[in-house]
């Protein structure tokens, strides 16, 4: 770090960063990676390089778990730093103003700059889902026409289906298939998420809109997904709820776990007996998926190693180091000779981020 510099100027490395606020530099990395909370610049060799405003997000972060809240609310708590939220604030503007003059030269423009400008994990909560919720109030009010609702809808489908295409191939073992419940057509957050899935590794078959449940059990039970992501938007009655339950049921024997997303999903969990609720902001619910996930994974690993040998402890690491840290319920790092004297655990995927 050069201290010569102002404070606004300098940037720090992992260790810096790690000795300044008393995390492992294994937490930092991890952070990174599921929230994309910081994002650091590279140097030429690789290694990061933290801005004095991640390192005050990284602070807000720390004082919050060290509170007691679990790293990923704390994650959905932060504010963006001013000079990002008044630019992204910039963006939605003019967005929402294409959307109204139905500008298809406009809005693909301001996309393409939000997308130039921010991470996409950045741009699809801070500027794609706060305009799709603006755009369903103001047309369930009244205040703007089918068209407008329509165009919007097409604009972003369009972009996620491109981003969705550029994703990486699948490196994660599990797998999620989304579809929307039967009757439903709005897909665009359930495609969201399946974005943000792909991007972070995970292997996910997409059906899009209303998918009868019988197609659903059928894929199902041909592709041995690990979960199982449903979307409704508009309405869930108690017929509804009921047929995702025992949907749920017929799934659970063979190892696989439904969640269920979506603005009609919020607050319905005391409604259902074996299927879970997912609410909160993008990057909440897609940490949370990402947990159900790594659960069913680990699952099914001790599920087929324990008729075997049925050993204290199954790792699958790879070539990591017995020194490897990882992240506790909580968010911090553990060493894995912790985590083993814990008792029995599975570790799957795991690798190494520099």
């Amino acid at each position: 770090m050069d201290t010569s510099l102002p404070p606004d100027e300098r940037q720090y490395g992992i260790q810096q960063v790690a000795r300044l606020l008393d995390l492992r530099p294994a937490t930092l990395r991890a952070w990174e990676r599921r929230f994309v909370v910081p994002q650091p610049t590279r140097a030429a060799n690789g290694y990061r390089l933290y801005s004095q405003a991640d390192v005050d997000v990284l602070r807000q972060l720390k004082a919050r778990t060290d509170g007691g809240l679990r790293i990923g609310p704390a994650v959905e708590s932060l504010t963006l730093p001013r000079a990002v939220s008044i630019e992204v604030d910039g963006l939605r503007y003019r967005l929402a103003e294409a959307i109204l003059r139905l500008d298809e030269r406009l809005a693909s423009g301001a996309l393409r700059e939000a997308l130039a400008l921010h991470p996409v994990e950045t741009m699809l909560e801070n500027v794609v889902e706060p305009i799709l919720t603006w755009v369903g109030d103001e047309w369930q009010a009244g205040h703007v026409s089918v068209s407008v609702e329509h165009f919007a809808s097409a604009l972003f489908v369009r972009q996620l289906v491109a981003l969705y295409l550029a994703a990486p191939e699948p490196w994660r073992a599990g797998g999620t298939l989304a579809a929307c419940v039967p009757g439903d057509q709005h897909e665009i957050g359930l495609l969201t998420l399946a974005v943000g899935l792909r991007r972070r590794g995970w292997d996910v078959i997409y059906f899009g809109a209303d998918l009868p449940f019988d197609e659903l059990l059928r894929a199902a039970a041909s592709l041995q997904s690990a979960v199982i992501l449903l979307s409704a938007t508009h309405t869930l009655d108690d017929d509804m709820l009921a047929a995702i339950d025992q949907v749920s049921d017929q799934l659970a024997s063979q190892g696989t776990e439904v969640v269920l997303g979506g603005l009609a999903a919020r607050g319905r969990q005391p409604e259902l007996r074996r299927t879970t609720v997912l609410e909160g902001s993008f990057s909440l619910v897609l940490a949370e998926l990402e947990t159900v996930l790594v659960r069913r994974t680990m699952q099914t690993v001790t599920d087929e190693t324990r008729p075997h040998s049925a050993p204290r402890s199954c790792l699958a690491v790879g070539d990591a180091a017995p020194d490897v840290e990882v992240l506790d319920a909580s968010g911090r790092s553990v060493s894995l000779a912790d985590l083993w004297r814990r008792g029995p655990v599975v570790l799957t995927f795991l690798r190494h981020f520099g």
